[in-house]
């Protein structure tokens, strides 16, 4: 699986994850997503290791499964760079194991000011 395909495997599936408020059936994510089961299990062990989404074993007409639910954010910068590096087109190359990364992380840092910046805008926009 090619670096780009997974990571757009990977916002997609988090989207739609997090768009559930009850979360979703790991067999209907699968099929969300158009992917094999074999596929789809890369990506939500992916997204687990990660710390954005959580697993829990379901029994489902008279069936076991999983239940995939998107972790409620803790604040501080551990969610932000969670999220926003699960769209970096660099994430492969950075360590999670350093916490350096968020720190150091140029891109996290660009994308920060970018957000405050079109947030001061609509402000501006209001007040006019």
């Amino acid at each position: 699986m090619s670096i780009n395909r997974k990571e757009d495997l990977l916002k997609r599936a988090y989207d739609i994850i997090s768009q559930s408020s009850k979360g979703i059936l790991q067999t209907d994510l699968h099929k969300s997503l158009k992917i094999s089961s074999k596929e789809a299990a890369q990506i939500i062990r992916e997204l687990i290791k990660r710390g954005i989404v959580k697993r829990e074993r379901v029994l489902h007409k008279g069936k076991w499964t999983y239940r995939l639910t998107a972790k409620k954010p803790e604040g501080g910068l551990g969610i932000i760079g969670d999220l926003f590096c699960l769209i970096c087109p660099l994430e492969s190359r950075c360590s999670k194991d350093d916490p350096k990364y968020l720190i150091a992380c140029r891109h996290l840092e660009r994308w920060a000011i970018e957000k405050y910046e079109e947030h001061i805008e609509e402000l501006r926009s209001e007040k006019k």
